[in-house]
């Protein structure tokens, strides 16, 4: 058996053996707080809501507010493929740092809202340029 190591981190604890996998671990263990402190912050919160309205109420705050097909069509898809690149980083985020995340009842509706994404989107599967505008 190895030394006992010196300095702050001999405290008795721990054994010199097991070097690699204790640092592999504690590096683990720091990302993984590191992951959660983002997921429970106040920013990553309302950065979320943000893009949860967007994805909810974009296409019709686009038709309210009257934008045109032409420049605005690009706008609201680069918008819609950031909240959804969002929702996918917030996804694999929660997979690593909360381990009964993965196939729960939130995973889930996680996964359905971000795949139903592909309908917001005009050059996946939306509706762009193929509504006709008829005036009464």
């Amino acid at each position: 058996m190895k030394p006992m190591k010196m300095g702050s981190e001999s405290r008795g604890l721990r054994a010199y053996g097991d070097e690699d996998n204790e640092r592999s671990s504690i590096s683990e263990m720091a990302a993984e707080v590191s992951v959660s402190s983002v997921l429970n912050s106040n920013t990553f919160t309302i950065i979320s809501t943000v893009c949860i309205g967007l994805a909810l109420f974009g296409h019709s705050l686009w038709n309210v507010l009257g934008i045109p097909d032409e420049p605005g069509n690009i706008v609201l898809d680069a918008t819609m493929c950031a909240v959804t690149a969002f929702f996918i980083i917030e996804m694999a985020m929660s997979l690593s740092a909360i381990p009964e995340y993965g196939g729960s009842f939130f995973f889930w509706m996680d996964l359905i809202g971000t795949a139903s994404m592909v309908f917001e989107i005009s050059f996946l599967c939306g509706s762009s340029g193929q509504y006709k505008m008829v005036s009464l």
